[in-house]
Formats: C-alpha cells, sequence, structure tokens
C-alpha cells in the first residue's frame, strides 16, 4: 500500500486518513459517505464529499458522477454555476468508477489523477481547515442542504424540511428521538430506522 504524507497529512490509497497532531478525519471517496464509507451520497447530492446536487430526477442521479441520462449536471457553489458533461461516460472511465477496479490494470494516468483529486479533498478536509459543523463548501460558506445536516454534511434529517436545522439536525422533539435512536443504531452497525 502506498502512502504519500506531507507535514502531518498522509494519504493512503483510494481512501485515505489524514493524521494532525493525534487527530484523524476520514473522508471517503466520491459518491460515499458513512463511518466506513460504504453508504452511498443521499439524493441529491453526489460526488466529493456528497457535497454536489443533482438536477435530475432520482432514478437518474448517479452518487458518484451525478445526473446520468442528462448532457449537463449543474451544481451551484458559492453563486457560480459549474456545468459537467456526463452523458456517454467511456467505459474506462466508468470502470474506475466502479468499486471493484484492479489497480494492477489501470494506468498510471488514471491512478495520478486519482491521487490529484484525492489530494484536493483532503486539502479541504483537514483539521486545521474542517468547515464548522454544519457546513461545507471551500470556503465553508455554504450550510449542508436539507435533508443533510452536522459535522461534514453527512447526517440525515428524518423530519421536514421547516424542522431540520443544518447545525443539529431536527427540533422537533419526537423527531430528534428518533433520529438520536438512528445514529446509534448506525454507530453499533444496525442499519435498521424507524
Amino acid at each position: 500500500m502506498a502512502v504519500l504524507c506531507m507535514a502531518f497529512i498522509c494519504i493512503l490509497s483510494v481512501q485515505f486518513v489524514i493524521f494532525y497532531l493525534g487527530a484523524a478525519v476520514f473522508a471517503c471517496k466520491p459518491g460515499y459517505h458513512g463511518r466506513y464509507c460504504t453508504d452511498f451520497c443521499r439524493y441529491p447530492n453526489y460526488g466529493p464529499l456528497c457535497q454536489e446536487g443533482c438536477n435530475c430526477s432520482k432514478d437518474y442521479c448517479h452518487h458518484i458522477t451525478g445526473c446520468l441520462n442528462s448532457d449537463v449536471t449543474h451544481n451551484t457553489t458559492e453563486g457560480q454555476s459549474i456545468i459537467k458533461e456526463t452523458s456517454k461516460l467511456v467505459p474506462e472511465l466508468s470502470t474506475l468508477m466502479n468499486d471493484h477496479v484492479d489497480v494492477a490494470r489501470t494506468s498510471a494516468a488514471k491512478i495520478q489523477s486519482a491521487i490529484k483529486r484525492t489530494q484536493l479533498v483532503s486539502e479541504q478536509s483537514t483539521v486545521n481547515n474542517a468547515c464548522p459543523v454544519g457546513y461545507f463548501s471551500p470556503n465553508c460558506s455554504l450550510p449542508c442542504r436539507y435533508p443533510n445536516y452536522g459535522a461534514g454534511c453527512q447526517l440525515k434529517c428524518v423530519c421536514e424540511t421547516k424542522n431540520c436545522s443544518h447545525i443539529t439536525g431536527c427540533q422537533n422533539s419526537r423527531m430528534a428521538k428518533i433520529q438520536r435512536t438512528n445514529m446509534k443504531r448506525e454507530r453499533s452497525g444496525h442499519k435498521k430506522y424507524l
């Protein structure tokens, strides 16, 4: 396993761990979140840190690449509209994005590209520069999008938009109790939700 370390930051293969003065922050591959990076981004989110948004139906929103059967996916970050080509993915790109990639058969250029993307994510995720709870974006100016909330916007509200704080989650006491119960179950490995 290759390890790249620079100033208290270590990158381990595609998934990586950042160490800084004894603290560790885990960042998942684009399209994934959760304690073990095994959960897909929740619709409408996709991509790195699940912070890009699909403008298509749930059926056509891929957790890694965004809208599959549309000519463009729009992502409005910091007031700018960024358009990415996402239709007709080439087979090599689809294979590279697959969870079961055979790294030995992957070209050096593709691996270098993945490493560069990983380094960009790691720079945004360092302990020093981590966004405050409930916020994301390169300068931490955007609140988490509903239904997400919390650190890294990786928790999910199980209540209506009006009752969901981007920082603390559900504000309604009954829903907050269900939310806390679900979080405890998820931490202990149970995936059944109320």
